[in-house]
């Protein structure tokens, strides 16, 4: 039969059936033709085929798995092929004995019955669902409506059925009977922002007997509106010709609500940044090497956006001056601290890390912040790296900046500063403090080339005394055991 052999081209299961009755064939396929071993859901296709010299007429034709009607094929007539497909549930108990009863009446007056068994492949596999959900805006006014979309894919080999979703702020939203293999499923739910609220959504379905669940992270809608602010900055005032210059560029949402994503472009270098979001209060920084070979300002533009066809803008221009009567000034300064965030006003202690990489010794230099007071007056600056350890009492969100003043021939000051650096003050009932692995901060040890770090005074002169004291204490024991020992073995003797 041109069934059968199509069935067998396939590669699906199928039977035929003429033991009992010989003018027709049953066949039968199966979609998907593999069921994990707890069962599942599967089309189950029935092919009759009624030979063409046939006397009767099967009527009513119909299959059963015992009392439960599975489907109705009708009145085949000789020289038909009638074919049926319907979707069947197979628990896992009964896979490797499913049998089905083909019913029909014979010219309409005498009743037929064959049965015959369903063979299914089981096979150790599990089911592979895709779920999503997006949201149509992530904050907005209390009266704004918010429409988040649930995207269901059965991207796996097996049916899965009784399928539901459900979300935390309302409980189950829609749902199916069926998803079949490579089928796809989508609901909305819209509410209002109002105060706020917190989506966390859940897939459940069944494979057979087997009950499934996926849950989705949480997603915070808020109330309010995002808002940006950029400020740049360059780390040198004045530069020599071909001179490396860092330019950075410190991004802060100043708005209620978060960003989810954030661009920096500048119109001559195109995109420079990009990150996935910015929380509201929260500033990131971010720089950029340049040479400079003549005077260029640079306007960067900051855009930020939250799910939707709104965007905050933002621009802020540097500028940058060429000397060409300066020679290039082989000095850096990078600054670490061991935390970006307090609960409340306390202590930060910083690393301010200065780099000599030229051959040339520099004297009398001074490094400031971003006040312009004086953290370190330095008489000395040789070759290799030097550290600087400096702490401060920070009583509000402050953006920390260090610039070294660099004295060159001819009386002038040269000024090189480092990237800035944000130490916010947290609502200590609604925040944690957080140490960033961002900015760790640097080691308190010697450069490999044998130059010693510059320290401040006090926090390091204490804690060398410490040790000094330390060390007294320790080598006073041990000189008290040794006579205590000796005087022991001349007791004994």
């Amino acid at each position: 039969m041109v069934m059968a052999v199509l069935v067998m081209l396939l590669g699906l299961a199928s039977v035929a059936y003429a033991d009992d009755y010989d003018y027709f064939d049953l066949d039968y396929s199966l979609d998907p033709t593999s069921l994990p071993k707890g069962g599942g859901t599967v089309d189950l296709t029935i092919t009759i085929d009624h030979e063409s010299n046939s006397a009767f007429v099967m009527s009513n034709t119909q299959v059963y798995r015992g009392d439960q009607l599975i489907m109705t094929l009708g009145n085949i007539y000789a020289g038909q092929q009638v074919n049926k497909t319907a979707t069947v549930t197979v628990p896992g108990n009964v896979i490797n004995d499913y049998v089905l009863t083909l019913r029909w009446k014979e010219n309409g007056s005498t009743d037929r019955s064959q049965d015959f068994k369903v063979t299914f492949t089981t096979a150790n596999i599990k089911p592979k669902v895709e779920f999503n959900r997006v949201a149509s805006q992530m904050s907005g006014e209390p009266e704004d409506t918010v429409t988040l979309t649930y995207i269901l894919k059965n991207s796996g080999k097996v049916h899965i059925s009784d399928v539901k979703v459900s979300d935390s702020i309302t409980g189950e939203i829609d749902g199916v009977p069926l998803l079949k293999s490579g089928q796809n499923f989508t609901t909305t739910y819209s509410r209002t922002i109002e105060s706020g609220f917190i989506s966390k959504p859940k897939l459940t379905y069944m494979v057979g007997s087997t009950p499934y669940v996926v849950e989705l992270d949480g997603m915070e809608i808020s109330a309010g509106q995002p808002a940006i602010e950029l400020d740049t900055e360059v780390n040198k005032d004045v530069a020599a010709p071909g001179e490396e210059v860092v330019v950075s560029c410190t991004v802060t949402n100043t708005g209620t609500a978060d960003f989810t994503t954030l661009t920096i472009s500048e119109k001559h270098l195109g995109e420079v940044f990009t990150t996935d979001g910015l929380k509201a209060g929260v500033s990131k920084v971010f720089t950029k090497k340049l040479n400079a070979d003549e005077d260029m300002t640079l306007e960067f533009t900051a855009a930020g956006g939250n799910g939707t066809e709104q965007e905050w803008v933002d621009v802020s221009e540097v500028s940058i001056e060429v000397d060409e009567s300066h020679a290039p000034l082989q000095v850096e300064v990078d600054a670490s601290c061991n935390t970006l965030q307090l609960a409340s006003p306390g202590m930060v202690d910083f690393d301010i890390t200065v780099t000599n990489s030229g051959m040339k010794t520099l004297q009398n230099l001074e490094l400031i912040d971003q006040d312009g007071n004086t953290v370190s007056l330095i008489d000395k600056l040789t070759t290799g790296r030097n550290v600087i350890q400096h702490s401060a009492s920070v009583n509000q969100t402050t953006v920390y900046t260090f610039s070294l003043l660099v004295p060159v021939n001819g009386g002038e000051t040269r000024q090189i500063s480092s990237s800035p650096i944000e130490i916010k003050i947290l609502n200590p009932e609604s925040d944690n403090v957080v140490t960033p692995e961002a900015t760790p901060k640097a080691a308190n040890k010697e450069d490999a080339s044998g130059i010693s770090m510059l320290k401040d005074t006090g926090l390091g002169n204490i804690v060398l005394i410490m040790g000094i004291v330390i060390a007294i204490v320790v080598l006073v024991a041990v000189v008290l055991a040794s006579l205590l020992a000796r005087e022991s073995k001349k007791r004994k003797r």
